[in-house]
C-alpha cells in the first residue's frame, strides 16, 4: 500500500483547500493521504466565536473527503475543528470508502490552543485498509505514552497531521517512528498565518518516516504530494531485537487486586 502526504500553504477558505487537496490526490497514487492539522480552516483565530464559525464548515468539508475518497479510492485522514455541543477539539477525521470511519481528539493542546479547544480525552486506533492506524496530532508527538498506548492496542503504523514551524517535530517524530518500531507519517503545512499581534510560520518538510526512523520521501518547502510503499512484518524489530514488542510488554502495568496478589 501506498501511505503519504499532501502539503500545500493551508487556506482560510473550505474551496481553496479542497482544490489542494485534489490536485494532489490527481497527482499522486496513493491509498491513503494523510493531509495538515487544521486543513479545513487554517490554525490561528481571533476568538472562539470565529473558531466555531469555522467548525460549522466541518460537515461540508466532510462531504467533500467523502466524494474525492470514493472518487480516487483512497483513505484520507485530515485535520479540522469539529463542534460538539458547546466544545470545539481539534480533531483529525478518519475517512474511506466514502465515509467518515471516525474522529481523533487531539489530545495534548498547546498553551496558545486551550484558549480556544477543548482537549480530547481518549486515544484511538482505526482500521484503514485492514491496517491498525494510531492516529495523532502534532503536540502529541512530544508525548512518547501516546505512541506505547496505541502500539499496545495494536498499532502498525501512525498518522500524524501537523503545524509546526521549528524543526524539533521532525526529530521527534522520527524517534516515535523507531522506538515502536513502526513507520509514521507526518504531514505539515507551508506559509505563514497572522492574527493580531501572532505571525505563524509553517516550515512543511512533511515526510513518511521508516520503523528505523529514516525519512523515505523527500523534504520540501512548497507544495509537495508524495507517497511511499509500506509493509508490515508480523514481528517488528531492529538491529539489536527481533521482537520489540516482547519487550514492550514487559512494561505493561501491573494490576493490583488485593494485598500481595499482583497480576499482569
Amino acid at each position: 500500500m501506498r501511505w503519504g502526504i499532501i502539503q500545500w500553504d493551508v487556506q482560510r477558505r473550505m474551496e481553496e483547500n479542497l482544490h489542494q487537496v485534489e490536485h494532489g490526490l490527481q497527482t499522486t497514487a496513493l491509498d491513503v493521504a494523510v493531509l495538515p492539522e487544521m486543513c479545513l480552516s487554517g490554525y490561528l483565530f481571533q476568538d472562539a466565536a470565529h473558531l466555531a464559525q469555522a467548525a460549522r464548515e466541518a460537515p461540508l468539508f466532510l462531504e467533500a473527503l467523502e466524494a474525492l475518497s470514493r472518487q480516487y479510492d483512497c483513505a484520507i485522514i485530515a485535520g479540522l475543528p469539529r463542534q460538539e455541543g458547546k466544545r470545539v477539539y481539534n480533531s483529525a477525521a478518519v475517512v474511506d470508502a466514502a465515509r467518515c470511519l471516525g474522529f481523533y481528539d487531539k489530545l495534548h493542546l498547546s498553551d496558545l490552543e486551550k484558549k480556544l479547544f477543548t482537549p480530547g480525552e481518549k486515544n484511538r486506533v482505526f482500521t484503514i485498509r485492514g491496517v491498525t492506524v494510531g492516529v495523532s496530532i502534532c503536540f502529541d508527538l512530544w508525548f512518547p505514552e501516546v505512541y506505547r498506548e496505541q502500539t499496545r492496542m495494536g498499532a502498525q503504523l501512525f498518522c500524524c497531521p501537523v503545524n509546526f514551524g521549528g524543526p524539533q517535530t521532525l526529530s521527534v517524530a522520527a524517534v516515535r517512528a523507531m522506538e515502536n518500531a513502526a513507520p509514521l507519517v507526518l504531514c505539515n503545512r507551508t506559509g505563514t498565518e497572522r492574527m493580531e499581534n501572532i505571525q505563524a510560520d509553517f516550515r512543511g518538510e512533511s515526510g513518511v518516516f521508516s520503523s528505523f526512523g529514516q525519512r523515505l520521501t523527500p523534504k520540501a518547502t512548497g507544495f509537495l504530494a508524495v507517497g511511499a510503499e509500506l509493509s508490515f512484518p508480523a514481528v517488528r524489530g531492529n538491529v539489536i531485537c527481533r521482537d520489540l514488542l516482547a519487550e514492550v510488554r514487559r512494561h505493561e502495568p501491573i494490576h493490583t487486586n488485593k494485598v500481595g496478589d499482583k497480576t499482569t
